[in-house]
Formats: structure tokens, C-alpha cells, sequence
């Protein structure tokens, strides 16, 4: 008896010790998680995915109907141009090739017959409303979103595949546009291709539309600087590439709102185990308890704590190439949840550097059109008002550039300092653009 009223009463101090204990953690990382999220509502921005909302835009200036459409009339028949080798078609020296994929690898490009050159017209030629659809995104300079963010990690995004097949489409036909010398007609059809990036970009909130959005400008910029190699583009058709560069969004505030998405949608799921509230449509809403809940508590506050010290793209280039952010061994659910902070910025990062970089390019090539010749230096540029500084955006060293031959090359001075690549090959993709005419 003496033993079971021992046993009872240290029982008894351990339970009420625990329940102190349990009771200053809880409350300790409630205030924490409470704290960050009045930070969050301070600075405006959702905390949970059901208050993320898509921009109000007026419907004359909305290419979102249309883009919708064209998804979903690529979906139904565009199988047998991706069947058939359509995205392997490219531009090399003025000419549009191919490449086979087989089960060794991909054998050298070839370029394509007179025969295949025509029966790709007459495809084309087949495609009248998907003239008529990007015709219309490339004229709307918005694109509205019609995604539903409450359905969080599991949101279903089926645009993102057809706009990827889309923008090859696009390509290809400003290929033969400019190969018909019809420079005009090229440049509108590259604006479509950066229409359909625009348009992508217009789910704001999701990171994996910002990653898309931005891989798909780059293709189109890449294939743009080809045509610029290739053919003599007229001033005026110049001009139309330029004015479709200047439509592109911010990608420091498409960084930023895809952080907020991302932080909203991921964080519901903490919300709605920590409150029982269903906060996205996701099974885990039951409540957590004891133990549990202190754990997902702490791990909440990490998750929240990791997003200020990522919103500025220059901070996060400032890190080494691999080093990722680092947590307690009681925060488990976070790491998983974070995406690769130095991947998804130094995609960002990429694709302001090659737009920079493009827009100088069409601009270097404008001012031959007006003088004859190529600037000596960049200072006898004239660019228009607004026009960015022909620096690297995020160190600020001025580009390199030089003439060669009949042409020019500009490049960063810093690329290897922040940009790191195994290639040898000097591109748009790592930083250079190489002209010869």
C-alpha cells in the first residue's frame, strides 16, 4: 500500500510537471506562430489559401478566356502534331532541322526536305482557330486565372502542358515566317510565344506556374536571339519585338507573389491540423494533440520563419550554390514542405538576366537598322525611356560588350561568380549572346 501511494504521488508531481511543461510550450509556440502571422496580415498578405485571390482585370484587356480555350483545343488535337515530332523541330543557320530520338539517344539534326517543309505548311495552314486564339492572347496585355487556390497542394493545372507545346508551336511558325522573309509576321507569332509564358504567369500564386512561366520566356527569347543569327530583321518589326518584351510581367514581384502562394497554400496544412478548420481541400484537417501538436507548432513557426530571408532574390545569390536553409532536428515537416530555394531563385535569376540581355540585343540590331552599323560602345546606345541598364541585374557589373566581324557579342563579366555551368559553349542560356551579322 505504502509502495502504490509512492507510486501515486510521484505520478502525480511528473503528471503536473508535464502539464506545466506541456502548457508554457504550447502557449510559448502559439504566441510564436500567432506573432508571425500578424507580421503576415501586417504586410497584407494571405495567411491561409482560401483568403489568396486571382487579380480583377477588365475583360477587353483579359486573355484568359481565350487561353483557356486554346489549351483545351490543344489537348484535343494536338497529340498527333507532339506524336509526329513536332517539339523536335529547331532553327540552325536559317534553317529549320530536326532531330530523331531513338533508344540510343538522339541522332545529329537534320534539315528538313522541301516535301517536309511543305506538308508543315499545310498543317499549319489547318489551324485557323489557333491563329485566331493566340492572335488574341498576343493582343491582351493581362491574363486573369480562374484557379481555385482552396484546393491547395493538389490543385489540378492542366494549361501548363499545352502551353509548353504551344510555345514550340509558335517557334516553328515565326521560323517559316521568317524564312518567307515576312519579318512582320515572325515577330507577332514570337509575341504569341511570350503571350503564352505571360499567360502562365498569370496564376500569380503558384510556384510551379512561376517556374513554367519563366523556362517557357526563356525558350521564346532563345528562339528570338536564333532568328536575330539568322535573318535581317526590318526596324519596325524590330519595334514590334520590343513592345512584346516591354508586356512581360515584374519577375521580382512574380518571385515574391509565388512565395506568398506558396507560403498561404502549404500553411493551411498546419493550420487545419493545428485548428480542425478545413483550410484546403486535403484529408489531414482532424486536430492534433499533446505532444503532437507542439511539434507541428514548432514546426509552423519554422516554416513561417524561413520565408523573409527568401523574398529578395539578392539575399539568396548572396548564398554558395548548395547551402539550403538549415532546421532543429524536432522540425521535420518543413524541410519537406520548402522548395530548393537556390534552384527556383537561380531560375528567376536566369530568366532576368537573358531578358536584359534580349531586349539590348533587338536594341543593338534597331540601331543598325537606323545607322548602318553597329554602336562602338554601348554608351552610343539610345534606348527608350524606362529602358533598363545594361548591367547584370543583380550585381550590378556593367555587360561586356565588343564587336566581331560583322556582328557583336555581349555577355556578364560576373557569370562564374553566380552563375555556375559545366558547359563550355558560349549561349543565351549561359549568359552570352554571340551575333555574326
Amino acid at each position: 500500500m505504502e509502495r502504490l501511494r509512492w507510486i501515486t504521488v510521484r505520478f502525480g508531481i511528473a503528471l503536473c510537471f508535464y502539464a506545466c511543461l506541456y502548457t508554457s510550450l504550447n502557449v510559448l509556440l502559439s504566441r510564436r506562430v500567432e506573432s508571425q502571422k500578424s507580421r503576415i496580415e501586417r504586410e497584407g498578405h494571405p495567411i491561409v489559401a482560401g483568403e489568396l485571390r486571382g487579380e480583377n482585370i477588365p475583360v477587353e484587356e483579359d486573355a484568359g478566356p481565350a487561353f483557356r480555350a486554346l489549351c483545351e483545343i490543344w489537348e484535343g488535337r494536338g497529340n498527333r502534331w507532339t506524336g509526329s515530332g513536332f517539339d523536335a523541330l529547331d532553327l540552325k543557320d536559317g534553317v529549320l532541322v530536326k532531330t530523331r530520338v531513338s533508344g540510343g539517344g538522339s541522332d545529329p539534326l537534320t534539315a528538313l526536305g522541301a516535301e517536309e517543309i511543305a506538308e508543315l505548311r499545310r498543317q499549319l495552314s489547318e489551324h485557323e482557330i489557333l491563329s485566331r486564339l493566340l492572335e488574341e492572347i498576343r493582343r491582351r496585355p493581362r491574363c486573369g486565372t480562374k484557379l481555385a487556390f482552396k484546393e491547395g497542394p493538389a490543385l489540378p493545372l492542366p494549361h501548363l502542358s499545352p502551353a509548353k507545346s504551344l510555345v514550340r508551336y509558335c517557334g516553328v511558325k515565326a521560323s517559316l515566317a521568317a524564312i518567307d522573309s515576312d519579318y512582320t509576321r515572325s515577330a507577332d507569332h514570337l509575341g504569341e510565344s511570350l503571350a503564352l509564358a505571360r499567360c502562365v504567369a498569370g496564376d500569380r500564386f503558384l510556384l510551379i506556374s512561376h517556374l513554367v512561366a519563366t523556362a517557357l520566356e526563356r525558350q521564346s527569347e532563345i528562339h528570338l536571339v536564333s532568328l536575330l543569327e539568322s535573318f535581317d530583321f526590318d526596324e519596325p518589326s524590330l519595334a514590334r519585338l520590343q513592345a512584346e518584351m516591354e508586356k512581360l510581367p515584374d519577375l521580382r514581384e512574380g518571385w515574391a507573389e509565388a512565395l506568398i502562394g506558396e507560403r498561404a497554400i502549404f500553411g493551411s496544412i498546419f493550420a487545419s491540423r493545428l485548428s480542425g478548420e478545413q483550410y484546403v481541400s486535403n484529408p489531414l484537417r482532424r486536430r492534433v494533440h499533446g505532444m503532437a501538436r507542439l511539434f507541428l507548432l514548432a514546426d509552423y513557426d519554422a516554416y513561417l520563419s524561413s520565408f523573409p530571408s527568401v523574398f529578395e532574390p539578392q539575399r539568396l545569390l548572396e548564398k554558395k550554390s548548395g547551402e539550403q536553409l538549415e532546421f532543429p532536428a524536432y522540425v521535420t515537416l518543413t524541410p519537406r514542405l520548402l522548395p530548393a530555394w537556390n534552384p527556383t531563385m537561380m531560375n528567376t535569376a536566369k530568366t532576368l538576366l537573358i531578358r536584359r540581355l534580349t531586349r539590348f540585343a533587338i536594341e543593338l540590331r534597331r540601331h543598325r537598322a537606323r545607322t548602318g552599323s553597329y554602336p562602338a560602345t554601348l554608351d552610343e546606345l539610345v534606348c527608350p525611356s524606362g529602358f533598363p541598364a545594361p548591367v547584370n541585374p543583380f550585381d550590378e557589373k556593367p555587360f561586356v560588350y565588343e564587336r566581331k566581324g560583322q556582328g557583336f557579342r555581349l555577355t556578364v563579366a560576373s557569370r562564374k561568380a553566380w552563375w555556375p555551368s559545366s558547359k563550355s559553349e558560349e549561349n543565351l542560356e549561359q549568359g552570352t549572346i554571340n551575333l555574326s551579322r
